[in-house]
């Protein structure tokens, strides 16, 4: 029901709701709310890198910053595709850059491919939870 009915709807109560803000002049209003939102999601994340990288790289006595402008292209394609397997390819070409060895990056790549479900993939390009869930692993017999 939901692929049938709801789904090809969808874009239609999407412009109905847009046609509805429009008519009320509430647009410009909404506009603005979200513009703050979205430079407050990304200076929060910008925040969260520098910490990441920074205690990341004390650890391997790595440049941080030299780092980051590295894999700069793996987070512009993963907040542009807003796609964890669409920014894969660039983080494992990135991870390579800065030296990441090759089954460290290869074990975050089999990760994603082989276990999807289990496995939760950021936009700040970092594996968030590196363990698969219980409730997803007992198997029902």
């Amino acid at each position: 029901m939901i692929e049938v009915i709801i789904i090809p709807l969808l874009p239609f109560h999407i412009l109905g709701v847009f046609t509805n803000m429009t008519h009320a002049g509430q647009v410009g209003l909404i506009l603005r709310i979200f513009v703050k939102v979205f430079a407050i999601v990304i200076a929060l994340h910008i925040i969260i890198i520098l910490i990441q990288y920074t205690i990341a790289c004390m650890i391997a006595k790595r440049n941080p910053f030299t780092s980051i402008k590295t894999m700069l292209p793996a987070y512009v394609t993963a907040l542009g595709t807003q796609s964890s397997a669409a920014t894969i390819p660039v983080t494992l070409a990135s991870a390579k850059k800065i030296g990441i060895q090759e089954k460290n990056r290869r074990l975050c790549y089999s990760a994603l491919r082989d276990h999807p479900p289990c496995w939760k993939y950021h936009h700040t390009n970092q594996l968030l939870d590196g363990y698969p869930h219980p409730a997803r692993t007992v198997r029902k017999r």
